[in-house]
């Protein structure tokens, strides 16, 4: 919660350390401020962040994220969704002191 007060945002290298790629970085935050996106929402957000982007990339990183079990493929009748893991919001939750 320090963090938070002091700087207005969580880094998401505190979050996962783990994850070097700052697309695979952008993902995350996307995923957290919007759960439920499929790819080419992801995409979209990612482009209007990085300003470029490729639905290949996306999908690529999205596998190693689940690899990773960072994120969770959600499949629905027609498409499929990815949110962050109980995991990662765990994670995101102690750092703001949310939970213990």
């Amino acid at each position: 919660m320090d963090l938070y007060q002091r700087y207005g945002v969580v880094s998401i290298d505190t979050i996962v350390p783990e994850v070097k790629d700052p697309i695979s970085k952008d993902m995350l935050r996307i995923l957290l401020d919007r759960p439920g996106l499929n790819i080419s929402q992801l995409t979209d957000e990612l482009k209007g962040r990085r300003g470029s982007s490729s639905r290949r990339i996306v999908r690529d990183k999205l596998k190693e994220l689940a690899e990773m079990k960072l994120v969770v493929e959600e499949a629905g009748r027609n498409e499929r969704s990815y949110r962050l893991s109980e995991d990662v919001v765990k994670r995101w939750s102690q750092v703001l002191g949310l939970t213990k």
